[in-house]
């Protein structure tokens, strides 16, 4: 049967839009005021680490993990600190480096604490036993490579001092940099410890494969 509506049944939305009063004529609105929340999934607990939001929305943290400016707040604690190093001014062939925190964290916007179980090892590393926060990056001048070498330094021993959850000494894992920030670290490491320190570079460049460079 065809339904009949008389003038009595539609209501002016518009100047060139009628519908029944009954029937919204929009899928529902965001708020009022701002409220990214409604852009977010569901928390999984009361961890800001655990209270993701979609991967394309966020400021750009490494893995969309909490973010804070631990330079300047040195009671801010975590088990391990995401830190950028800036820096590529001591290369010898190619710079570029500078630019890899930045890479780094816009490439890893696709993690997201609550979606990164790893079933090989059977644990999420976002969600196990570690506090992790972005620290951002390291002021690090690129006009003068004695300087930068001392920026990174006390930079890496004011962060190795910061509380952690667990007890002990936090870990920092450095995005970016080249070679030398090794040195800045080890030296960093020493000063914490009051002990010498040592470390192995493993490298991964195509220079380093069987046969090393091959050119046609």
């Amino acid at each position: 049967m065809t339904e009949i509506l008389t003038h009595h049944d539609l209501k002016p939305i518009h100047s060139r839009c009628y519908c029944r009063t009954n029937r919204p004529l929009h899928p529902r609105r965001p708020p009022a005021k701002w409220d990214f929340n409604v852009y977010t999934l569901p928390p999984s607990s009361s961890s800001p680490a655990n209270n993701p939001q979609l991967p394309f929305v966020g400021i750009n943290t490494f893995a969309h993990l909490p973010h804070s400016k631990c330079l300047l707040s040195p009671t801010t604690p975590y088990d391990i600190a995401i830190i950028g190093a800036p820096f590529d001014t001591a290369v010898s062939y190619r710079p570029g480096a500078r630019f890899s925190p930045r890479a780094i964290r816009a490439a890893s916007q696709r993690q997201l604490p609550i979606q990164s179980f790893n079933p090989t090892v059977g644990i999420n590393p976002y969600r196990s036993w570690a506090t992790l926060v972005d620290c951002g990056d390291i002021p690090i001048t690129p006009f003068s490579n004695t300087l930068a070498l001392s920026q990174m330094q006390d930079a890496f021993t004011e962060l190795l001092q910061h509380p952690a959850p667990t007890g002990g000494r936090p870990l920092l894992v450095t995005l970016g940099g080249d070679h030398s920030i090794a040195l800045a670290a080890l030296r960093a490491v020493n000063t914490v410890l009051s002990e010498p320190a040592g470390g192995m570079d493993g490298e991964g460049g195509y220079e380093s494969a069987e046969g090393g460079f091959e050119r046609g």
